[in-house]
């Protein structure tokens, strides 16, 4: 009995695991793109470029919070520092 508690311990655990994974992977995969984004920027030489990857980074940097658990990042601020 003490072993399939153990089991049941042992699935809820990586149940858990697999929740705040997926939006940890989708935080790093935006702040990849604004990283693109940005050295595209700053290599860009018209006017016209540069506002579409400004407008583009912009999007990409507002969507990156919604990406990350309020519960998981709440206490280190990331969230809120990001959309500022």
């Amino acid at each position: 009995m003490k072993k399939f508690g153990l089991l049941i311990a042992g699935g809820i655990a990586a149940l858990v695991l697999i929740s705040t994974i997926g939006p940890m992977v989708g935080l790093a995969v935006s702040l990849v793109i604004l990283y693109f984004i940005l050295k595209q920027f700053l290599k860009a030489e018209t006017k016209r470029g540069k506002v579409g990857l400004g407008i583009l980074g912009f999007i990409v940097l507002m969507a990156s919070p919604s990406q990350c658990s309020s519960y998981h990042w709440s206490y280190c601020g990331i969230c809120s520092l990001s959309s500022l």
